[in-house]
């Protein structure tokens, strides 16, 4: 991807998919513009947008003078999309990844930077932050849930604690990332899986619970927060009813071929909670338990220990 502009020691890169956000997308250009840290630049791909999309993104690639790069993308998905961006990306000190359809808080990359200049430059980091969840107008609603306990492997079999429009990684970070894209199959949500790789590898997740953006909640949507209790609720009765069963083979698919490069703590959780579905429900959940596999809740927790028992995960 050629860039008219060099990248410094503390370039963030931005990885921007795209697809039919023409409604939203000049208000989050904007709120790019606004950073208190400068020193970025925006790489986003187009995939096969049929609205406007191109053209606002053509204008502020004009006005920003050799900071932006558009591209196309690979039309098989929004996951799949952000995939390709973090395997392509230029070798550079931050990678940052974005929606189309939020509006960043102006220190959201100063806050970032800040947090991750303090690991050490060879091991591997992921931060992401908390979300001010918006109506479509932008009208706050709550803030995005927070998490008591600590980010862990363990904890990143079982659920994602990171939006992906927060997500920041460091160069170690995304260089893990990048060659893991290439042998990896596509997961199902890029955030989840970025979630696990870093941390089945050893290096380290900080997440900051105060808000960089707002996240709005619209019709068009892909993942969107749970607003309301009924939304809660169907989430986990979907849960419950198969939808972990349907996850787990690819998310587990998704990481096996890193295997080899994770911590030796890494593998043996990873080998038991992968055995955990599979056998007669005594070893299923002896498998399990020897995993140390746990939710942010103890609901959620107790919740894999149902589904395990059940044959569901």
């Amino acid at each position: 991807m050629p860039r008219s502009q060099p990248v410094t020691d503390t370039t963030v890169l931005i990885l921007m998919a795209v697809l039919n956000g023409g409604r939203f997308l000049q208000e989050q250009l904007d709120s790019i513009s606004d950073q208190t840290h400068r020193d970025w630049q925006l790489l986003a791909a187009d995939d096969g947008s049929r609205d406007a999309s191109l053209d606002i993104l053509s204008a502020f690639a004009e006005n920003q003078k050799g900071r932006v790069t558009i591209s196309k993308g690979p039309q098989t998905g929004f996951a799949r999309n952000f995939i390709q961006l973090i395997q392509n990306a230029p070798n550079a000190p931050y990678i940052a990844l974005c929606d189309q359809d939020d509006v960043w808080y102006p220190p959201k990359l100063a806050r970032a930077v800040a947090a991750l200049d303090n690991v050490p430059a060879d091991r591997p980091a992921l931060y992401c932050s908390g979300t001010m969840i918006c109506h479509q107008n932008l009208a706050p609603v709550r803030l995005s849930e927070t998490f008591p306990e600590r980010a862990s492997f363990r904890n990143a079999l079982a659920q994602n604690i990171g939006g992906g429009n927060t997500m920041v990684l460091n160069r170690a970070g995304h260089q893990l990332a990048a060659s893991a894209a290439a042998i990896c199959p596509d997961p199902i949500a890029h955030d989840w899986w970025l979630y696990q790789i870093i941390t089945a590898c050893g290096g380290i997740v900080i997440r900051d619970p105060e808000a960089s953006l707002l996240y709005r909640q619209h019709d068009n949507n892909l993942i969107g927060a749970r607003l309301t209790a009924g939304a809660s609720i169907r989430h986990r009765w979907a849960i419950l009813t198969g939808k972990w069963q349907n996850w787990n083979p690819k998310s587990l698919a998704a990481i096996a071929p890193i295997r080899d490069q994770m911590t030796t703590d890494s593998k043996d959780v990873f080998d038991k909670f992968n055995a955990a579905r599979i056998g007669p429900v005594w070893r299923r959940l002896r498998n399990l338990w020897g995993s140390g596999v746990y939710r942010q809740s103890i609901s959620g927790t107790l919740a894999i220990y149902v589904l395990c028992a059940l044959g569901r995960l």
